[in-house]
């Protein structure tokens, strides 16, 4: 996706230096500059959060880079683009066995785009036949992130994994979203109470990757009203959702490379799953 024929529009100028690979804000700036002299930077981080918000962008370490999601679609698309993959140095993506590396993001939407993007990143090194893992306390992302979700689990799927979700709750909102992940063809169990003692304790497993999102407190507290409240998603549900999601909080990603703690939890979480 590009956005105008001008090829000096903010947005096409960005992604176009992202696909170079991760930059800093500064860099940004600068490359757009040396461009468009006029440019201001107020406009161009706007620019930058617009594409965030579309999940064309993510953002950590104070770096930028072009989202996963987006970068498959457009490469099926095109099929000759190309994109450098982040962090060659101490990245998500080549944690060694005791080594971790964590996340401060301003939003739970912030969280989701972010860890939508390290998903599509860490299934590419999963050993053949390994299932990945999800434990969430509610499922509100299939909720607000359909066609994320969607993008997920074909990737998992296609990749030739198996995907395990536990959902910490039983109500019948979450029984609703286990429907929809069922249709999504992944394997899925309700707790009737949460496997762990936190309501805001989010986690994927890839092998002997961890990644552990922790929401704050509030928004898992309004996460938890709003699944105990809502018995369906209807629109006026989905406004509730989004204001929820996107009100500003603070949310830590921690990706970890543990074999032990990672053997553990996949222990704990298979005992409702049928494994071959």
């Amino acid at each position: 996706m590009f956005f105008a024929k001008n090829n000096s529009n903010n947005k096409n100028l960005i992604i176009e230096l992202l696909f170079s690979g991760p930059k800093s804000g500064k860099q940004i700036l600068n490359f757009i500059n040396s461009k468009k002299p006029m440019a201001t930077e107020q406009g161009i981080y706007k620019s930058l959060r617009q594409l965030k918000a579309m999940k064309i962008v993510t953002r950590y370490k104070g770096f930028y880079e072009l989202h996963q999601e987006w970068v498959t679609k457009l490469s099926k698309a095109t099929k000759n683009v190309t994109h450098k993959d982040a962090y060659v140095e101490k990245s998500f993506s080549n944690l060694k066995p005791g080594e971790r590396i964590s996340y401060i993001v301003s939003s739970a939407q912030e969280a989701d785009s972010l860890w939508s993007h390290m998903l599509g990143v860490l299934v590419e090194n999963l050993p053949n036949k390994e299932p990945v893992f999800t434990y969430v306390p509610h499922d509100w992302f299939v909720l607000a992130s359909l066609e994320s979700e969607k993008w997920q689990i074909n990737k998992i799927l296609q990749s030739g994994h198996t995907y395990l979700a536990t959902t910490g709750n039983n109500t019948e909102l979450d029984i609703y979203t286990r429907k929809i992940n069922k249709k999504l063809g992944i394997q899925i169990n309700n707790q009737e109470k949460p496997l762990f003692e936190k309501q805001e304790y989010y986690l994927n497993i890839f092998g002997t990757i961890l990644i552990e999102v922790y929401i704050d407190k509030q928004t898992a507290q309004e996460i938890h009203v709003f699944f105990n409240k809502h018995r369906f998603y209807t629109k006026d549900a989905g406004i509730e959702l989004e204001r929820i999601i996107k009100k500003r909080s603070r949310i830590r990603i921690v990706v970890s490379n543990n074999p032990k703690k990672s053997a553990l939890l996949k222990k704990k979480l298979s005992k409702n799953f049928a494994l071959i």
